[in-house]
């Protein structure tokens, strides 16, 4: 046994046998950088764009709402994720992908990083109500009436419906029983 001298600046100790036939190149760094360098993509796969990016293919491939909706090409394979993040940038605080026109795909001019309350204006399933001879949409009404959606779902899991869970008042809905 020697005390083997790395390039690096650690000291490992190896056999005498090793080190006369060259088998021992480093104290083991040169390998996990090798590993390391090899392993390495992109450096984003923390970031707020990659989990999009990520979320969006988990969507086209897994959920059936989404089969139909394809990812161009520039977005997929190898460098699909470096593609993705030169057109569409960091995704911004509280911002989330976001297909402009929903019936198509994901490609760079669909797609745009929005706000929650954008993409609730952008959706297809929008609710209209008749609320005192005006029709609102449901975020609207909602807004007039001055309640959250987070309330309205506590409201529809005490049994009111949708429209009578935005247009109770407050001090109403204590008094209602479940159904």
């Amino acid at each position: 046994i020697c005390l083997f001298f790395c390039k690096c600046g650690n000291i490992t100790e190896q056999s005498l046998a090793n080190i006369r036939s060259c088998s021992i190149k480093s104290c083991g760094c040169y390998r996990r950088k090798i590993i390391s360098e090899r392993n390495f993509k992109h450096g984003y796969s923390r970031t707020g764009a990659y989990q999009s990016w990520m979320s969006m293919h988990y969507r086209v491939k897994n959920d059936p709402r989404y089969k139909n909706r394809p990812i161009c090409k520039r977005w997929s394979g190898k460098n699909g994720f470096l593609n993705f993040y030169t057109d569409m940038g960091d995704r911004p605080d509280r911002q989330t992908l976001d297909r402009i026109k929903n019936k198509r795909g994901y490609y760079p001019s669909n797609c745009r990083w929005a706000t929650y309350s954008e993409q609730e204006q952008n959706k297809d399933n929008k609710r209209y109500f008749k609320y005192k001879g005006k029709v609102h949409r449901e975020k609207e009404l909602r807004e007039l009436m001055g309640v959250t959606m987070g309330f309205v779902c506590q409201r529809r899991r005490q049994g009111m419906g949708l429209l009578e869970s935005i247009i109770t008042p407050v001090n109403m809905a204590k008094s209602h029983k479940r159904k």
